[in-house]
């Protein structure tokens, strides 16, 4: 979908400050936590990765842009919580207002069991999405495309600087779940994934620093169409 979350491209944020050497994977304690709750939420099978990953998209544009990471991912899973049933919205208004009045209210101590064990094993090692399909790949290695100009308020992969741009297929990556369809409760729907290669020309035309440099994307295969003869080729 289009949103402030598709800032590939985009100008006017200033340059990108790399992180230090002994940066920490989060700034407070509670992002650690955040972190945990999100994870723990998707193994209960509360949601999917993708539900939040479009929860976030969703966020108003000014909220977004002024939040931090984990502060949409706390707006993302409180709202899926929500819209799911397992918490409602007093409940997490009542805890917040004690926990701003000091008031340190009682928190359950239950034993990890099995969903600690796989968390530990999950936050380091993560989950592959590839799957098997019968589906052939409507693409070969070298095939001219051109990919679609999807706009659209459900979630997609698609970034917008590659919107109705055309490339060349570089490798078959193979089937894997389908975003799109996860992010709004629908099945796996395993996809063929390709790399493309595209001129810097093409994706940024006259302004492109290098024209004949080549960007590479990985895009599932609904996002392309067989190219129209003559169309160029990075």
């Amino acid at each position: 979908m289009n949103g402030p979350h598709d800032l590939g491209g985009r100008q006017g944020f200033g340059a990108l400050t790399p992180p230090p050497p002994d940066d920490k994977p989060w700034t407070y304690d509670w992002e650690g936590r955040m972190h945990v709750m999100a994870l723990a939420s998707q193994v209960k099978g509360y949601f999917v990765l993708d539900e939040q990953r479009h929860a976030c998209e969703r966020l108003p544009p000014a909220m977004y842009l002024h939040c931090n990471y984990y502060e949409r991912w706390y707006a993302a899973v409180s709202g899926l919580l929500v819209e799911k049933g397992v918490l409602t919205a007093e409940a997490i208004d009542e805890r917040t207002e004690a926990f701003r009045l000091a008031e340190k209210p009682t928190i359950p101590e239950e034993p990890a069991g099995e969903l600690g064990a796989t968390l530990v094993g999950a936050i380091p090692g993560g989950a592959s999405a590839m799957r098997e399909t019968d589906a052939e790949p409507k693409f070969a290695i070298d095939a001219e495309i051109v990919t679609v100009n999807l706009n659209s308020h459900r979630h997609n992969r698609l970034p917008s600087y590659v919107k109705a741009k055309r490339g060349t297929v570089t490798a078959i990556r193979g089937a894997f779940t389908f975003n799109d369809s996860l992010a709004h409760g629908g099945p796996e729907a395993p996809t063929y994934v390709y790399t493309v290669a595209f001129n810097a020309g093409e994706l940024w035309g006259a302004t492109a620093e290098a024209p004949e440099d080549l960007m590479y994307v990985d895009l599932f295969e609904p996002y392309l169409l067989p190219a129209p003869d003559g169309a160029h080729r990075p």
